[in-house]
């Protein structure tokens, strides 16, 4: 009798499995993605050098750039307010002097 074919049975509730190397790929751009250091991220890897983690495996996608756009544009709305309210006070001030001025004439 000939042998009987094999048939994998997997589990599709889980994600299909690449081997190690595609395991290793995976692990930079999402350890980077939750901001973790990228010298962190070279001593998991183990690799002797941090430009061969940052070259090859840290990737950004398209909507990691968005969300960096996005996070730079609050912080700069966050400091033009910031330096608006700081002026308002200054404003405010010199405005109060000028009007002593006008009644010591």
């Amino acid at each position: 009798m000939g042998e009987l074919p094999r048939r994998r049975i997997t589990d599709k509730s889980k994600p299909e499995w690449h081997g190690f190397h595609a395991a290793r790929r995976g692990i930079g751009p999402n350890l980077n993605r939750l901001g973790v250091d990228d010298s962190f991220i070279q001593k998991v890897l183990r690799h002797g050098d941090l430009a061969t983690t940052q070259t090859y495996f840290i990737k950004t996608t398209d909507n990691d750039k968005l969300e960096a756009m996005k996070k730079l544009e609050a912080e700069i709305e966050r400091l033009q307010q910031l330096r608006a309210s700081m002026a308002a006070p200054a404003t405010a001030a010199s405005n109060s002097e000028s009007q002593k001025s006008q009644y010591v004439n």
